[in-house]
C-alpha cells in the first residue's frame, strides 16, 4: 500500500506537477479501451487498482521511480496510450502507475543512415507527422496510431497494423532500446536482444527510449474492393499478401452495417477489402494490373474513395461504440489459408449478437481479426454472456493454427496452451529480471485466476449467468484483500 512517505519521496523525484493521488484521476487510470469490464469482476480478478500516479519526463526520473519501487516492494504499472483493451495495463496490485506521456521527444532523425531515436512515450501518429518534413516515414504502425505510443507497441509485440505486410514487425525494425529494469538499472540492447523486450508487455523492463528504423517516403496507390463472396473476398486476401502490400485489411457485413448506422456510408456487402501498395512508379504499376487480376470477382471503387477510407483508418475502429453503449473487444491471429472457415465458425460462435470484424495485416501469410461485439453493461446477465466468450475465442485460433493476439490480464490463462514448455522458460527469464514480481504483475506469464477458476467462471456465465450475477452481488461485501489472500493460497500469483 501507497503511504505519505512514498509519494513526498516520488514527489521529490519528479515535481509537485507531475504525480497525482486523486480519486477521479486514479479511476481513469484503472481502466483501458475496455472500460466496460464489470467493477465485480475485476474485484473477482483482485485488482486493488492505481494508487498513485507520476508522469516522468526522462530516464533518469523512470530510474530513481523503480529504484525506490524495488526497495519497498512497490508494485509498478506501466502506462502508454491505453488504447488496447486486454487489461495488460491495469494496476492489478495497486501501487505505482508510470505514464509515459510526457517523455515524447524526437531526439535524433538520421537520414543517411535511415533511422530516429525517440522517446518511448511519443505516438506514432506524431512521430509520422514529423518525419513527413523529412520525406521519411516509419515502417509499421498500429491502427490507434493517435494514441498508441512508440514504447507500447513494442511491449505489445507489434505485429499487426499498417506497414506490417511490407515491412515486418515492430521487432524488425528496432536497432536498440533503452530500457530501466525492475531495480532501477538502466541498459542499452542491440537489435537481437532488443527482441527480448518486444512484446513483453512491461513485466521485463520499462521502455525509455527506442531507436527504429526509417524509410523514404514513396508514391502510395490505395484500393477499395466490395465482395458478395466470403469466399472470393478471402482468396484475394491470400493473393492480395503475397504482393507484400504496405496495407491490407477487410471490414465483414457486420462491421459495415454497423458503421452505416452510426453514420458512415459504405456498401453492406459481405466483405470490403482495402489495399495500399507503395513504391516507384514502375512498381505500383506492376502491382496495380496484379492487384485488378486478384480482385476481379469484386466490385472496384474509384481511388478517392479508397484513399479516404485509408486515411480515416485511425478513426473507424471505434466509430460505432455509441451504438453499444459497451464493447466487447478479442483479437486472434489465423493465417490467411484458414480465413473462410475462421468467419464462418466466429458467425456460429456470434449466433445472436451485434458484432463486425476489422482486420489488421500481418506477416508470414496471416492476418489479426478485431472482432468487436456491442453489448451494454447494464443489461448485467446478457453482458456476462457476452464476457464469457473471451475462452471460446482462444479455442478458436489455435483450431485454425493460430493463436489469441496479445495477452495482457484476459489471455493470460492461454498462455500454457500458446507457448507449451516455452512458457517455462518466459517465466525463468521474467524470475531472473524482475526477481520481487514488481512489473506489471498478474499479467502474462503469472495469471492472476489459476486457468481452472477461470474456465469454469467462464462455463458458467455462458450457460449459468444467475448463479455469477449471485457470486459477484456476494463478491461485493468480501474485501477485496481477503479475495487477494485466497487466490495467492491456491496458486494465483498474489503477494
Amino acid at each position: 500500500m501507497i503511504t505519505i512517505k512514498d509519494i513526498t519521496i516520488l514527489t521529490g523525484i519528479v515535481g509537485k506537477e507531475r504525480i497525482s493521488h486523486e480519486e477521479s484521476e486514479l479511476f481513469c487510470y484503472s481502466r483501458d479501451l475496455g472500460n466496460s469490464i464489470p467493477d465485480e469482476l475485476l474485484k473477482a480478478y483482485g485488482m486493488l487498482g492505481a494508487e498513485v500516479v507520476v508522469l516522468p519526463k526522462t530516464t533518469e526520473e523512470v530510474s530513481a521511480i523503480l529504484e525506490y519501487a524495488y526497495e519497498n516492494d512497490l508494485p509498478v504499472t506501466t502506462r502508454g496510450g491505453g488504447s488496447w483493451a486486454l487489461g495488460g495495463v491495469l494496476p492489478m496490485d495497486g501501487g505505482i502507475v508510470i505514464d509515459m506521456c510526457r517523455m515524447n521527444t524526437i531526439k535524433t532523425v538520421n537520414q543517411n543512415d535511415g533511422y530516429v531515436l525517440v522517446d518511448a512515450g511519443i505516438s506514432w501518429k506524431k512521430l509520422m507527422d514529423r518525419l513527413k518534413n523529412y520525406g521519411l516515414t516509419v515502417g509499421a504502425h498500429p491502427s490507434s496510431a493517435v494514441s498508441a505510443t512508440i514504447g507500447g507497441f513494442i511491449a505489445t509485440g507489434g505485429g499487426a497494423g499498417t506497414g506490417v505486410p511490407k515491412y515486418g514487425v515492430v521487432g524488425d525494425q528496432i536497432l536498440s532500446l533503452k530500457v530501466v529494469l525492475s531495480n532501477g538499472n538502466v541498459i542499452q540492447t542491440d537489435p537481437w536482444n532488443s527482441w527480448l523486450f518486444a512484446g513483453s508487455e512491461g513485466t521485463l523492463g520499462l521502455i525509455t527510449e527506442a531507436t527504429v528504423k526509417v524509410f523514404p517516403l514513396q508514391e502510395e496507390k490505395h484500393y477499395l474492393f466490395y465482395f458478395d463472396s466470403i469466399e472470393q473476398g478471402t482468396e484475394a486476401l491470400q493473393q492480395l499478401s503475397t504482393l507484400e502490400p504496405y496495407h491490407l485489411s477487410f471490414l465483414d457485413r457486420g462491421f459495415l452495417c454497423l458503421l452505416n448506422q452510426a453514420g458512415e456510408h459504405f456498401l453492406e456487402r459481405e466483405l470490403a477489402v482495402s489495399v495500399g501498395i507503395t513504391g516507384t512508379e514502375e512498381e505500383l504499376k506492376a502491382k496495380d494490373e496484379k492487384i485488378h487480376q486478384i480482385c476481379a470477382a469484386g466490385q472496384s471503387q474509384p481511388e478517392w474513395v479508397a484513399r479516404d477510407e485509408f486515411e480515416n483508418r485511425f478513426k473507424i475502429g471505434l466509430a460505432f461504440k455509441c451504438l453499444g453503449p459497451s464493447l466487447f473487444v478479442q483479437e486472434i491471429r489465423v493465417p490467411l489459408r484458414f480465413l473462410k472457415s475462421v468467419l464462418e465458425d466466429i458467425a456460429k460462435l456470434l449466433k445472436g449478437l451485434t458484432w463486425g470484424i476489422e482486420s489488421l495485416g500481418s506477416d508470414a501469410g496471416s492476418i489479426v481479426l478485431s472482432v468487436m461485439i456491442l453489448g451494454d453493461e447494464r443489461r448485467e446477465l446478457e453482458y456476462l454472456q457476452t464476457f464469457s466468450l473471451s475462452a471460446a475465442f482462444g479455442s478458436l485460433a489455435k483450431k485454425y493454427c493460430g493463436s489469441v493476439y496479445g495477452i495482457g490480464l484476459h489471455n493470460a490463462v492461454n498462455m500454457r496452451g500458446i507457448h507449451n514448455a516455452g512458457l517455462d522458460v518466459m517465466r525463468d527469464i521474467r524470475i531472473s529480471l524482475d526477481k520481487q514480481n514488481i512489473l506489471n504483475p498478474g499479467k502474462t506469464t503469472h495469471p492472476r485466476i489459476p486457468g481452472f477458476f477461470v474456465y469454469m467462471f467462464m462455463f458458467m456465465m455462458k450457460h449459468a449467468p444467475f448463479l455469477v450475477r449471485f457470486i459477484l452481488d456476494t463478491m461485493k461485501y468480501i474485501p477485496v484483500r481477503f479475495l487477494r489472500f485466497a487466490f495467492g493460497i491456491v496458486g494465483g500469483n498474489i503477494k
